[in-house]
């Protein structure tokens, strides 16, 4: 690509870039509706493509570009929150098949009704039509893939995820491909520094079928409170934890101070242009010490 077309393709990008921001700012709500949804998948569309460096770096370093980028972080995280929440509640709303039966099961069939009520088929089938749920997918059996092979003599099934938000997505792929491969007893540790979230997650887990024993919940704010996360060997960080580069270093900082010997951080970054989207990750000042993938 020449120097022109470097120029051209960002200017146009820049263009789109900064209406979708202006559409988004003068929207009275972000709850999910046709129109946030459609300027969001556009957003998004726009901030995935495949750019070489020349071009996202003069995309990024654009004045009106990054006068936005914080504020647009900010409506991207409240966005995404708010689209979460919603499908939380709506996955929640379906009822198991047992649950749709007015008549009680007799004295003798109790304990396997309570079974069939725990399967959710109604309410797991929701879930797998979420808009990025096979994107999720996707992801989480890339990290595990990356994960196993630096701890192929170790068996790796207790994870915590700090900003697990109203809808763990990431901690439910990874609780199903952990089932799948038959890794023994597998538990997901749940940690978000919002009380609603914990509350929407909490409930939409138990209304999958997922006991205390495969998923369990804590209010924390990673960045102020100690977190004890010695018994787990694997502890994820979520993009959307920590909104500058200074809190993102700070908890970091306090994660490994509780994590175990060998313990694995995975830390969910951004690259390129879905920088705006999310705040970069900052792996490369930990990189002397840690071995990164």
């Amino acid at each position: 690509m020449t120097a022109d077309d470097t120029t051209e393709c960002a200017a146009c990008l820049i263009k789109d870039i900064l209406s979708c921001y202006e559409l988004l700012t003068k929207l009275p709500s972000l709850e999910p509706s046709p129109l946030v949804d459609s300027l969001f998948t556009k957003l998004v569309e726009l901030c995935s493509q495949t750019l070489d460096e020349a071009t996202s770096a003069a995309i990024l370093k654009d004045p009106g570009i990054a006068e936005i980028t914080p504020h647009l972080r900010h409506l991207c995280s409240k966005g995404e929150y708010l689209l979460e929440t919603y499908w939380s509640r709506e996955i929640c709303r379906h009822k198991t098949h047992e649950e749709g039966k007015t008549n009680p099961p007799e004295r003798g069939n109790r304990l396997r009704h309570r079974k069939k009520r725990t399967e959710a088929p109604l309410a797991n089938k929701r879930l797998r039509e979420f808009t990025y749920f096979n994107n999720y997918v996707e992801l989480t059996h890339m990290e595990l893939s990356a994960l196993s092979s630096i701890s192929a003599d170790e068996t790796l099934n207790e994870f915590a995820i700090i900003g697990s938000g109203p809808l763990p997505l990431t901690s439910l792929c990874i609780l199903q491909a952990l089932e799948r491969r038959g890794c023994g007893p597998a538990c997901v540790h749940n940690i978000d520094n919002d009380p609603a979230a914990i509350s929407e997650s909490s409930k939409l887990c138990c209304r999958l079928g997922h006991g205390e024993d495969a998923m369990c919940f804590q209010c924390a704010d990673a960045m102020r409170d100690t977190l004890n996360l010695g018994r787990f060997d694997v502890v994820y960080l979520a993009a959307l934890v920590g909104s500058c580069y200074e809190q993102k270093i700070n908890i970091v900082r306090n994660t490994v101070k509780t994590m175990r010997p060998g313990g694995l951080l995975v830390l969910r970054t951004a690259h390129s242009l879905r920088g705006l989207l999310y705040p970069a990750s900052i792996h490369t000042v930990f990189k002397p010490r840690w071995k990164v993938l």
